[in-house]
């Protein structure tokens, strides 16, 4: 027993010692030694303009602005002070008596009846970090120091805010890099669903031309529509050496990412189409005929080669990179097809580039990554196709009088039976003779891939392949491959009669002189032997690419197993191509060292430039030597003048050779589409061809209910956002536009913006669709609302702003929308707030883990539909001094009514301003939009607007209540709206009247991740204030500096607004002060502030003095946070 109590004695000692407060002792501040410090850590800047004194060699600085911006979590009293390290609490207390002698020993704290200070060197104690002060660059800086444990950096600790932005930045890395979960569905939200039409406006790129030489007509054509609910491909291209060649292919996709054809396809496309290929069986062969598909993003055939089938402008140059190695140069075919058959793939990421050059200058870009890391399904994940065409035939320009007939059929099944085996089925059949039977293994393992082909044909003969990929170490790559086959014939293998074996290897690794690859190979039938050792060095040099290939092959002829001829060689090529600022350059040079010509006849190189003359006109130069070829050109000369315009580009085209052939074009390219609501032929010079087009309907939704409805008010002169081209396009007095140059089969974002103080329904559009597509889009308005305030602490009978106060905006269904900290002025705002009903509130967390309470820490308040800037009641909170010592902590509703709301949208017009704020008459006629919700709905509201015209309502009061129904019968009901009759118009909810269980409105998913910034002056409407509508509607003049404002000291702010201050009324109200001002104060989001501030004083003691004997309320700063300013009074 009397070791037990021992025990419990001595841990209760043990434990009193160690959470015992330390004393900070007391000093006095010299005002005199006042400083503003920015506070860092390392070298990123986390708070400005903090208050701070000189205290000998130390500093004491603000303890809330400081350990707010750290995201600390502490308390602090008017005695003490708590500060969390991660779980451990360490305790101060404040002690008294001032102390007049200070010693370099001991941590002291101060007050200037506003913040209360520490010495700068607790921080150190407490968090071990050191803390050095520039007092050159007025700034605190915090350094993390580190420990280097091998290669691994560890830190000693982080501030919370670090810890934070870690976790942000994991997000962002985790978005970025995912990995394959099996979803093959895109994640972002599409707002916009895809749509077919019978038949749209064909639009395209058109280049007509004339040579003027052989009096021949050439030119090319690629156009766009939907036909027959299809989107339809149509490409034609004429030259003088070729006769017209032409493909059209009729194509459906998904309508959206998870919205298959039929629950099964991605795509199908009949008319001219390629077959799907196999490394073993089938080539890219191409015919009349469909294709049906479904494959997942990222999904490949094999994990060695790759078929890329792309559109092209014809005649333009073409160059294919593979993760900036060059690969291949080809001029694009007269049918746009641009096909790259069994390009080599490798472990890792393989991002393809072709870059495609125009004869006029223009350059086009076409990206294509495909990552070799994992099987290309992941478990559950199917891919499959089937295809069947006629591959002698083709739908224009046809010269085989044959019928059709199906020569080429077959498909394919591929299916993730788990996140390392993929398992894969196809059959094929070819020229109607012969059939193939394949089957597919794919093993996925930690840095390497196994798979293996295996392919039967009809009579029994057989075919496969094995390969391995992988990575032995950080960005190197290998590939090993066997392939075998008895007696197989197939248009990717011949092995008629004989036994085939192969064997190739190759391994790539990043150098100090570039990406180096080394391959081996070897190849045996039963008449010959192929041995092959290679090098290929690639590398850039800023615009310059080159790659080096040099190939050893030793090729031996048998007979009866002897050997009867032996040849070897030594081969090398060198491709070359720069786009410097002024000169582009190609080169291919192929040599032979043991030739006595060393330079091969396939050796050339090509020489463009484009010069711009002083008419704005620009010239385009090419030089093509070719030095071995005997019986061609040697040599070619090009020169083509373009002169552009908005809406096309003209051009004339010259050329000359070595065989004293020449040409003279004149002609002339553009995009061509059709605006049907203004009847008008859209031609543009940069348009894509492939392109969709919006039909956007834009509106005021003044019942923001979401739809097109009688109610709602078409607004023209609305611009859009998504492609730099739509500049200059505009909605006209319907409220309608037509914007082309929508990319297809992707997602694509867009917007639109009318007037500052108005915001889209979705912040963010997202359309889903296809090449020639025309999309109805329906775009609704509404006038936002601004709620904007302040956080203050009251202390000694006297208001300080408080910084980095976690103030939240709850919606009507009590979830949290947005969440934001007030900045040094103890200033927030939420904006572009569509109508609801809102809570605007000081953070529970906040409250606790700082210590402070109030009778009223939020506020509640439903915006209507007229929007506006509101300022919210100031928030003024106090230290607690215990639980016992706590506040009501309620919330107050907030009336919002024309006095104190400004509005954020006016117009001098007074009929826009009836039609911005007002349901319409009936006098104007019968009520034509276009509205989505029912007939019976439809009859319901214009039942109501007779009653409120007509006197006929039931209601016998002096008020009408107008109730706005809700058209999404899933929301709940809206409030009663109350508003008083006129004999003209009925506003619409200038007034909200608060009820019992009343105060809700129907909620809307409105709002994205963040609001949108309103980054210009506003102006206040006239008719906000009755009393002094002549004051405020006033030109505002020129900027007066005024004489005695100074740039640095301490000012008092009495308001701040969006909208221009109301100089006569702030003159009447506060004139008593004294002088008064009125500056611009631009927030951290970039927001502008028009305030009414005093006269400058010395001092923050001075500032508050006064403030105290005027009897208003205010917020004391510092003068530098404003400019533009101008005396009033």
């Amino acid at each position: 027993m009397k070791f037990k109590l021992w025990f419990f004695t001595w841990f209760f000692l043990c434990s009193s010692l160690s959470s015992a407060a330390e004393p900070l002792k007391k000093v006095e501040l010299n005002e005199e030694n006042v400083l503003l410090l920015d506070v860092a850590i390392n070298r990123e800047t986390i708070a400005s303009s903090v208050d701070a004194y000189r205290l000998g060699e130390r500093v004491l600085i603000a303890i809330e602005p400081v350990f707010d911006s750290l995201k600390l979590r502490y308390q602090l009293t008017d005695n003490q002070l708590s500060v969390w390290k991660d779980e451990q609490v360490q305790v101060f207390t404040l002690a008294d008596q001032m102390q007049d002698v200070v010693n370099e020993a001991e941590y002291y704290w101060a007050t200037d009846g506003y913040y209360q200070f520490v010495t700068l060197d607790l921080l150190d104690k407490i968090f071990g970090v050191s803390v050095d002060v520039d007092l050159l660059r007025q700034m605190v800086i915090f350094s993390n120091d580190t420990l280097q444990l091998g290669t691994k950096v560890t830190p000693h600790y982080l501030f919370p805010v670090q810890k934070l932005a870690l976790l942000n930045e994991r997000r962002q890395m985790n978005r970025f890099y995912n990995t394959n979960t099996g979803s093959d569905e895109l994640q972002s939200a599409i707002t916009i669903a895809d749509q077919y039409r019978f038949i749209t406006p064909p639009h395209g790129r058109v280049n007509l031309a004339a040579n003027l030489g052989d009096k021949e007509f050439n030119g090319s054509v690629q156009l766009v529509s939907d036909f027959l609910y299809h989107s339809t491909n149509l490409t034609m291209s004429k030259s003088d050496e070729s006769d017209l060649a032409a493909s059209m292919s009729l194509s459906r996709f998904k309508s959206s990412p998870d919205d298959r054809i039929l629950g099964l396809f991605d795509s199908y496309r009949l008319g001219d189409v390629s077959g799907v290929s196999n490394n073993l069986t089938t080539g890219s062969n191409s015919g009349v005929g469909v294709v049906f598909q479904r494959n997942p993003d990222n999904f490949r055939r094999n994990n060695l080669e790759v078929t890329l089938d792309e559109l092209a402008p014809p005649g333009w140059d073409a160059e294919l990179f593979r993760s900036g190695v060059f690969l291949d140069r080809r001029v694009v075919p007269g049918d746009g097809r641009l096909i790259y058959e069994n390009v080599e793939l490798f472990y890792g990421l393989n991002d393809f580039e072709i870059r495609l050059y125009g004869p006029y200058g223009e350059e086009e870009t076409i990206n294509n990554r495909i990552t070799v890391k994992q099987n290309s399904l992941a478990a559950g994940q199917m891919a499959y196709s089937i295809n069947a065409l006629d591959k002698n035939h083709r739908l224009f320009n046809d010269d085989n009088d044959e019928p059709y007939k199906l020569t080429n059929f077959g498909g394919s099944f591929d299916y993730g039976v788990n996140d390392r085996w993929q398992l894969g089925f196809s059959f094929a059949s070819i020229d109607s003779e012969q059939q193939f039977y394949s089957i597919k293994n794919a093993l996925s393992f930690n840095n390497f891939l196994i798979e293996n082909d295996l392919s039967v044909n009809q009579d029994g003969s057989y075919a496969q392949e094995t390969s391995l990929t992988g990575s032995l170490f950080y960005k190197d790559n290998y590939t090993l491959s066997f392939k075998s086959a008895k007696d197989y014939t197939s248009e990717t293998l011949d092995s008629n009669g004989e036994d085939y074996y192969s064997f190739s290897g190759s391994y790539g690794i990043p150098t100090y002189i570039g990406l180096t690859r080394f391959g081996v190979g070897y190849q045996q039938t039963d008449v010959s032997n192929r041995l092959y050792v290679s090098n290929q060095l690639s590398n850039s040099l800023g615009p310059l690419y080159f790659t080096h290939t040099l190939t050893y092959s030793e090729n031996e002829l048998l007979f009866n197993d002897t050997s009867i001829n032996k040849v070897d060689s030594l081969l090398g090529n060198l491709s070359l191509s720069a786009n410097l600022p002024w000169l582009f350059v190609s080169a291919s040079l192929s040599y032979d060292p043991e030739d006595d010509d060393f330079i091969q006849k396939s050796s050339s190189v090509s020489l463009r430039t484009t010069i711009n003359d002083p008419y704005e006109n620009r010239h385009y130069l090419q030089a093509q030597y070719f030095p071995l070829n005997e019986n061609g050109r040697k040599w070619a000369l090009r020169h083509n003048m373009m002169w552009d315009s908005e809406k096309f580009q003209m051009f004339l085209s010259s050329s000359y050779d070595s065989n004293d052939d020449w040409s003279l074009q004149f002609g002339v390219q553009f995009y061509l589409g059709y605006d049907y609501h203004n009847n008008r032929i859209i031609m543009d010079r940069e348009f894509s061809g492939g392109s969709a087009t919006l039909d956007v309907h834009s509106y005021l939704d003044r019942q923001v209910n979401g739809e097109p409805d009688v109610l709602d008010f078409d607004l023209a002169d609305v611009s859009f956002s998504g492609n730099p081209r739509w500049k200059e396009f505009r909605s006209n007095e319907k409220g309608k536009t037509i914007l082309p140059g929508v990319h297809g089969n992707s997602e694509f974002a867009f917007g639109a913006k009318w007037q500052e103080g108005s915001a889209t329904v979705n912040n963010d559009y997202v359309v889903y669709t296809h090449p020639g597509a025309l999309v109805e889009v329906n775009m609704p308005f509404y006038l936002i609302t601004d709620l904007t305030g302040f956080v203050v602490r009251r202390q000694g009978g006297q208001e300080i702003a408080l910084r980095n106060v976690e103030m939240q905006l709850i919606g009507s269904d009590n979830e949290v929308i947005e969440t934001l900290d007030t900045d040094q002025d103890g200033f927030y705002e939420f904006l572009n707030l569509p109508p609801n009903v809102y809570q605007v509130r000081v953070a529970d967390e906040y409250l606790r883990n700082k210590g402070f309470t109030s009778n009223l820490i939020g506020i509640k308040v439903a915006t209507s539909g007229r929007g506006g800037f509101v300022e919210l009641p100031t928030l003024i909170l106090r230290r607690a001094d215990g639980t016992d010592d706590k506040g009501d902590e309620e919330l107050k509703t907030h009336i919002l009514d024309e006095n104190n709301v400004d509005a954020l949208v006016w117009s001098k017009d007074e009929v826009l301003n009836k039609n911005y704020f007002t349901l319409p008459r009936k006098e104007q006629g019968p009520l034509r939009a276009k509205y989505s919700f029912g007939q019976d709905m439809s009859d319901v509201v214009k039942d109501k607007l007779d009653q409120a015209e007509q006197g006929t309502s039931t209601n016998t009061s002096s008020e009408t209540e107008l109730e706005v129904d809700n058209f999404n019968q899933t929301e709940q009901a809206a409030p009663v709206i109350t508003q008083q009759r006129t004999p003209v118009v009925e506003p619409l909810a200038p007034q909200v009247k608060v009820v019992e269980n009343a105060l809700s409105l129907p909620r809307l998913n409105l709002r994205s991740a963040k609001a949108a910034t309103t980054t210009a002056p506003l102006i206040t409407a006239p008719v906000i204030v009755a009393e002094s509508v002549d004051n405020n509607n006033y030109e505002p003049g020129e900027i007066d500096l005024a004489p005695y404002f100074v740039t640095n000291g301490w000012i008092i702010q009495f308001s701040a607004n969006a909208a221009m201050v109301a100089e006569q009324e702030a003159i009447t109200r506060y004139s008593t002060f004294g002088s008064l001002y009125v500056a611009q104060k631009t927030t951290s989001n970039g927001n502008i502030f028009h305030c009414l501030v005093s006269q400058i004083f010395d001092s923050k003691a001075a500032a508050s003095e006064a403030l105290n004997r005027s009897g208003f309320s205010g917020w004391i700063t510092q003068s530098e946070n404003f400019s533009n300013v101008k005396k009033i009074y």
